[in-house]
């Protein structure tokens, strides 16, 4: 939608915005400002790559107001990425493909979890998801398009105790070698 608008210096979303679409924004090098509102659960990826606000985001996990929206810089081997409380949604490809991701920790308040987003993470062990209800993401077209492709073949997914029959049953989430009681302490 706005795509190489190189005069676009800052956006505000209305509270009418549920999600971003691919590449909506990326190249608006002038871009430094982003307001998003809590009814936004839903980014694709590469919605504000190659602008000025990411280009000033410090290293570690971006958020675009309460989504998850990529991790910026080198991640370091065995990294354990805790996603804040309060993250209302994970962006589409946010952490595809990070070999150096060994445990991520989705809170309770994530309702939407985008395509790929924590896909091909290879070495990926534990997924300590504390949200009671599943949460959504959009129809997939593709296996290759899942939340956790290619992530779950060593992976262990802990969840609340009355929500593993839920994980279990859903057929994103299903893959991994075993879906278990999450322990307390984690939180």
């Amino acid at each position: 939608a706005f795509f190489l608008c190189s005069s676009l210096k800052s956006i505000t979303f209305p509270s009418s915005t549920k999600s971003i679409g691919i590449q909506a924004f990326m190249w608006c090098e002038s871009l430094e400002s982003i307001k998003a509102t809590g009814n936004l659960i839903d980014i694709s990826y590469s919605a504000f790559d190659e602008t000025a606000w990411l280009n000033n985001q410090p290293e570690g996990v971006v958020y675009v107001g309460e989504i998850a929206y990529m991790y910026k810089g080198e991640m370091p081997e065995g990294t354990f990425i805790r996603l804040k409380e309060g993250t209302k949604g994970i962006a589409q490809e946010a952490f595809l493909g990070y070999k150096e991701l060994t445990s991520i920790y989705i809170p309770r308040s994530v309702e939407y979890i985008g395509w790929r987003a924590i896909s091909q993470c290879k070495n990926l062990t534990d997924v300590f998801c504390n949200a009671q209800n599943v949460p959504q993401t959009n129809p997939i077209p593709y296996a290759s398009q899942g939340i956790f492709y290619g992530s779950q073949s060593k992976a262990i997914l802990h969840v609340p105790k009355l929500a593993i029959e839920d994980y279990n049953s859903n057929d994103l989430w299903k893959g991994f070698i075993e879906i278990v009681e999450m322990d307390a302490t984690i939180n």
